[in-house]
């Protein structure tokens, strides 16, 4: 939701950019002075400006495409602004000649000093949000800090009337539109780089995300409005200077103690809440672990004797051919009792037991399953292929039983009379592909492993169901299995702050997707993440 909130803000700041840009041009092209400077005693927009917000406009328009653009495009934009911004600080400088005639032969192109440093800045931004340095999320902060200051000072310079903010003789006062179209463009910009360590305290759906963002609009709008108030009526002679420095500051203080103390209010309620649900989970893990000591100790036991009796009689010779029936299906169904009892038991494991992660080498892991799997292999005359495996950080037993079960699960629904071919590769997830998952920081690589078969397959329909907890698309009798590996391959890879989904066509095969980290997180034991991340096409399951 987050992540949309951003990107619908960033479309129609766009367009509002876009349109505010499009109107002072044809404000300068048919002389209407309204579309110039919004009102007669304001400043108007330079056409030179205008032209600067239709470049920035497009690049983040083309940005939010999901069409494939030429990345000259993108460049050739930035460098437009760039050129621009330095061009007229230069000018500026060196006092080159100002008279510039772009639209109308009476007009003076004179640009902002302000705006012309926000426009070199904004296009260093771009340039660099379109390389591929690892710190590209930091490099643009400074600028985008910069111009957003700027535009502020000026913005509050226009609520108080003083038209000397961040301008020089000859040249004009940044105009009040332009002022806000590049707060808009800023803020877009920011929010396009919302996954940058030093904005994730802001952008985070942790509780210092919640509170943080919801302090930030009176951490700006308080100073803002007392300043204002404060400066009128010095102007107005109600106080002298030391009285309106006092109260401003004991105001300010007042406000932003309430703030704080609303907000520890608020935190210290979802804090005890927090602390039921703990509770209550400890009860339910008490409960899980109790019923998994009744399950290996008081279930399987008396499962281990009807198998062993009925083995007994089954090779006592005493029987005649329809009890030697019952005795089969007795003996059937106790191990079928078995493999469920043991499936159960490793997912209550994956809920409970926690182990340091280590680095792991997929290939070895792949390796010593097909080595498991030899007998079943030989038998299907399968071939399993895994090319180009990484290596990952996570807990050794879950990773092995991850890839144990999909393995074990083509070899199982293969097509018989027909070899089975289960291949297993590994790119890993460009930043374009990143957008289309939530939750996947820029800052971190993830591996996209295939898992792909030419087995029997299933409807797609029922690609979210076949990771539930005892859910079976086959009867037990034509595929043994208790319905509950996938389930235990979801936990694995939700354990790994991952995420698993499944595409398959009946009688030509599945393809199971894993998006999986290279790293764990600092400190982590593969603990389970309160969300599972999700895929936001068709596909996502």
């Amino acid at each position: 939701m987050k992540n949309q909130v951003f990107y619908l803000y960033i479309r129609y700041a766009a367009y509002a950019v876009l349109a505010i840009a499009i109107a002072v041009l044809i404000g300068w092209l048919v002389n209407i002075s309204f579309l110039k400077s919004i009102h007669p005693r304001l400043v108007p927009m330079n056409p030179l400006t205008a032209t600067g917000f239709i470049c920035v406009a497009c690049w983040l328009l083309m940005r939010q495409s999901a069409a494939r653009i030429p990345k000259f495009l993108f460049t050739l934009l930035a460098f437009y602004l760039l050129f621009v911004g330095t061009f007229k600080v230069l000018n500026m400088y060196f006092g080159f000649n100002q008279s510039t005639p772009l639209i109308n032969a009476n007009f003076s192109a004179k640009m902002s000093p302000a705006a012309s440093v926000n426009f070199a800045l904004l296009g260093i931004s771009m340039l660099v949000s379109g390389s591929s340095s690892r710190h590209k999320n930091n490099l643009i902060l400074a600028p985008l800090f910069t111009i957003f200051m700027l535009s502020f000072i000026t913005l509050f310079g226009y609520s108080i009337g003083n038209n000397d903010i961040l301008t020089m003789r000859p040249f004009p006062l940044m105009a009040l539109h332009t002022t806000f179209c590049f707060m808009l463009v800023t803020l877009c910009m920011l929010f396009l780089h919302a996954d940058n360590a030093l904005l994730r305290p802001f952008t985070s759906n942790d509780l210092g995300g919640y509170s943080s963002r919801k302090l930030l609009p009176y951490v700006i709008l308080v100073p803002f409005s007392l300043g204002f108030l404060r400066f009128h009526g010095e102007r107005l002679g109600l106080y002298n200077t030391g009285f309106g420095v006092s109260i401003q500051v004991f105001i300010s203080t007042v406000i932003f103690l309430l703030l704080i103390w609303r907000e520890a209010v608020v935190l210290n309620n979802i804090d005890k809440k927090r602390k039921q649900a703990e509770k209550k989970m400890s009860e339910y893990s008490n409960e899980m672990e109790q019923f998994a000591f009744i399950a290996s100790h008081d279930l399987r036991e008396p499962l281990r004797k009807i198998s062993t009796f009925a083995n007994m009689i089954q090779s006592s010779g005493q029987l005649e051919n329809k009890g030697k029936d019952h005795i089969d299906k007795i003996v059937a169904t106790s191990k079928r009792m078995q493999t469920f009892i043991t499936d159960l038991l490793d997912f209550t494991k994956l809920v409970h037991h926690e182990e340091q992660v280590e680095k792991i080498s997929l290939t070895e892991l792949v390796d010593n399953i097909k080595a498991d799997y030899e007998l079943m292999i030989i038998e299907k005359n399968a071939v399993v292929k895994a090319d180009n495996l990484p290596e990952v950080e996570g807990v050794r037993f879950q990773l092995n039983q991850l890839f144990y079960n999909l393995i074990g699960n083509a070899l199982k629904f293969s097509k018989p009379g027909i070899q089975a071919h289960i291949t297993i590769t590994c790119e890993q997830v460009s930043k374009a592909e990143k957008l289309l998952y939530n939750g996947l920081p820029n800052s971190e690589n993830y591996y996209h492993i295939v898992v792909r078969d030419n087995g029997i397959g299933f409807e797609q329909a029922q690609a979210s169901r076949i990771f539930e907890m005892f859910q079976r698309l086959y009867g037990k009798n034509a595929y043994p299995g208790s319905g509950i590996g996938l389930a235990i391959c979801k936990k694995i890879v939700a354990n790994h702050h991952g995420d698993i989904y499944a595409e398959s066509e009946p009688t030509i095969g599945s393809t199971f997707h894993i998006i999986f980290p290279e790293r764990q997180p600092e400190g982590s034991r593969a603990a389970e993440r309160p969300e599972p991340l999700s895929l936001q096409t068709s596909t996502a399951k």
